[in-house]
């Protein structure tokens, strides 16, 4: 099966980096988590092309469904889950034990859920502006897609709950 495109994004590597450096200098203060200031922001992010959409529609719900349980299995079982990330991801760049601290971090947000992740897109995107990175924040309209979500997490509960 080839997808036509699908993306994941992820600023936790950013955690990681900040908990090495703050294990080897101690004078590395964390001022401020980003969910503290944007609660609800994405950990990550799931992109698919329209071309993606069309084709492979239940593919793309399916990986929905199965990237909210990756989620949910993350802050159930960091420690557990680590040497699945450090395998796909981590290489010889960072020890497991850091992978398993990054996850369990203040700063780590596995909030999947466009309806709650919006307001902090949101607040983000108005805090660029005001930092100067855009003349004027974007809009969202498009960006979230609730149907993939329905089909791929709620629809998969309910048939459970029942």
């Amino acid at each position: 099966m080839a997808f036509d495109t699908l993306l994941l994004g992820s600023p936790q590597p950013i955690c990681v980096i900040a908990l090495r450096l703050s294990g080897r200098d101690p004078r590395i203060k964390r001022i401020v988590n980003s969910p503290a200031m944007f609660p609800n922001i994405p950990g990550f992010v799931v992109a698919a092309s329209g071309a993606l959409l069309k084709s492979w529609p239940e593919a793309a719900g399916r990986f929905v469904g199965l990237f909210h349980k990756a989620s949910e299995r993350i802050r159930a079982e960091p420690a557990k889950v680590a040497p699945f990330v450090l395998a796909a991801l981590g290489g010889d760049l960072v020890a497991e034990a850091t992978i398993a601290k990054a996850f369990v971090s203040p700063a780590a947000s596995f909030v999947n859920d466009s309806v709650e992740i919006r307001a902090a897109t949101e607040a983000l995107l108005a805090y660029q502006v005001e930092l100067g990175d855009f003349p004027q924040a974007p809009a969202l309209d498009g960006l979230f897609n609730r149907a993939l979500y329905e089909v791929g997490v709620v629809s998969k509960k309910m048939r459970r709950a029942l």
